[in-house]
C-alpha cells in the first residue's frame, strides 16, 4: 500500500510539472514574444488614407499612430 500511494504521489507531480512547463513552453513564450513586439508596427498606412480616428483605432493599444 505504502509504495502504491508513494507511486501514485509522485505520478501526480510529474503530471502537474509537465503540465505547467508544457504550457508555458506554448502559451508562455507566445505571450511573451506578443508583448515584446506589441510595439513594432507591421506595416504602415501612408498618410492620409484613412481619417485620424481609423488610424487611431487600428493602431490601438500600443503601435505608433498610422502603423498596423
Amino acid at each position: 500500500m505504502v509504495i502504491a500511494n508513494s507511486l501514485k504521489s509522485h505520478r501526480q507531480t510529474f503530471t502537474r510539472v509537465t503540465t505547467i512547463l508544457r504550457y508555458l513552453g506554448t502559451n508562455g513564450l507566445r505571450l511573451l514574444l506578443q508583448f515584446y513586439y506589441a510595439k513594432t508596427p507591421m506595416f504602415w498606412i501612408p498618410k492620409g488614407w484613412v481619417p485620424a480616428y481609423v488610424a487611431f483605432l487600428l493602431a490601438f493599444p500600443r503601435a505608433p499612430r498610422g502603423s498596423v
